[in-house]
C-alpha cells in the first residue's frame, strides 16, 4: 500500500517545519540545520518501517500535556490530552499521510460530502451542501403538491 519516500521528499518535510510546533527531542533547529546531511539517512529509515510495517521505538514516544478545558478542574473529563511529538515523527507522520490520502483519493474510498479532515473541504462547503439539500427537497415537495393540487380539481 506505501511506496517509498524520496529524500527530497524527506528533505522538504523537514524545510517546511514550523520552529514555533511543540516538540521533544532534538530541538527543530538543530535538525534543519543538519537536513542536507541527514536527508538520506532518515529516508533509509522511513522506508525500512514502511517496506517492515514496524515503527522505531523512538518514534513512538511522546510527551502527553493535559489541558483544562475550563469547566469544573476538580473533573478529570474537563482535561484534553496534548501530545508532543518529536520533529522526526512529526516528519515521518505528514509523509505518511500524504500517502495515505492520495491513497484514499484515487480509490474513491471516502464519501464524497465527507468534509472534516480534507484538504479544499471546508466547513463552508458542508453547510452549503445541506442548504442546497434542503432547498432542493422544499422545491421538490412544493412541485409534488403543486400537481397533486391541480389533479385534485
Amino acid at each position: 500500500m506505501f511506496w517509498g519516500i524520496c529524500t527530497q521528499e524527506v528533505y522538504d518535510a523537514i524545510m517546511n517545519i514550523k520552529l514555533k510546533k511543540s516538540t521533544i527531542g532534538i530541538p527543530q533547529l538543530c535538525i534543519k540545520l543538519a537536513c542536507n546531511h541527514i536527508s538520506e539517512a532518515i529516508t533509509l529509515i522511513f522506508n525500512e518501517s514502511l517496506s517492515q510495517g514496524i515503527v522505531p521505538n523512538s518514534l513512538k514516544v511522546a510527551k502527553v500535556t493535559h489541558v483544562d478545558k475550563g469547566d469544573n478542574p476538580m473533573n478529570l473529563s474537563n482535561f484534553r490530552p496534548i501530545s508532543a511529538l518529536s520533529t522526526l515523527t512529526q516528519v515521518f507522520e505528514k509523509l505518511v499521510y500524504k500517502q495515505f490520502i492520495n491513497y484514499i483519493e484515487n480509490h474513491d474510498i471516502l464519501f464524497q460530502f465527507k468534509f472534516g479532515f480534507r484538504k479544499g473541504h471546508s466547513t463552508a462547503q458542508a453547510a452549503s451542501e445541506v442548504a442546497d439539500s434542503l432547498r432542493n427537497a422544499i422545491d421538490s415537495n412544493i412541485n409534488t403538491c403543486g400537481i397533486l393540487l391541480l389533479e385534485g380539481i
